[in-house]
């Protein structure tokens, strides 16, 4: 089975390429340097540069500026799942960045 970088790949299949080393043009291996709150990170790419991301489909309540109920939690949960040092990759979804600058994409 060949690899082709610019091909869609459905889940399943990108998850299979992922564990092979098979990184699609669209999808980006960053490291984790710290967690905004529920749904917001920041990662570093391979050339150093640390940005932050808006989690896609993903909406929590906030717990930085404006605390909001259960914004501790969604903020402790991922904490735990996006530890500080560990490697994600980032799928974008056409527009890149929101109005706040941040980067969006699936993790």
């Amino acid at each position: 089975e060949s690899f082709d970088p610019d091909e869609e790949l459905l889940y399943e299949d990108l998850k299979t390429y992922l564990d092979k080393g098979n990184i699609p043009n669209y999808v980006k291996k960053v490291t984790v340097k710290k967690v905004i709150d529920g749904d917001t990170i920041k990662i570093e790419d391979d050339y150093g540069n640390v940005v932050s991301v808006r989690m896609l489909l993903i909406d929590t309540p906030e717990y930085t500026k404006k605390k909001q109920y259960l914004g501790d939690a969604a903020t402790s949960y991922a904490k735990e799942k996006l530890q500080i040092g560990s490697t994600i990759y980032i799928e974008t979804d056409g527009k890149e960045t929101d109005k706040y600058e941040r980067y969006l994409g699936y993790i």
